[in-house]
């Protein structure tokens, strides 16, 4: 496995990665609230 094939399969590893970590940010939001909202009871 060459550098550049290394290199481009980082790449789209990280576009995909801040792609679901933006999904996952949603998520967590959520989660939290409902975790917080619970403890908070």
């Amino acid at each position: 496995m060459s550098n550049d094939m290394l290199h481009i399969g980082i790449n789209i590893f990280e576009v995909l990665k801040q792609r679901l970590s933006a999904q996952y940010d949603q998520r967590k939001t959520v989660v939290v609230s409902l975790v917080t909202f619970q403890l908070c009871i």
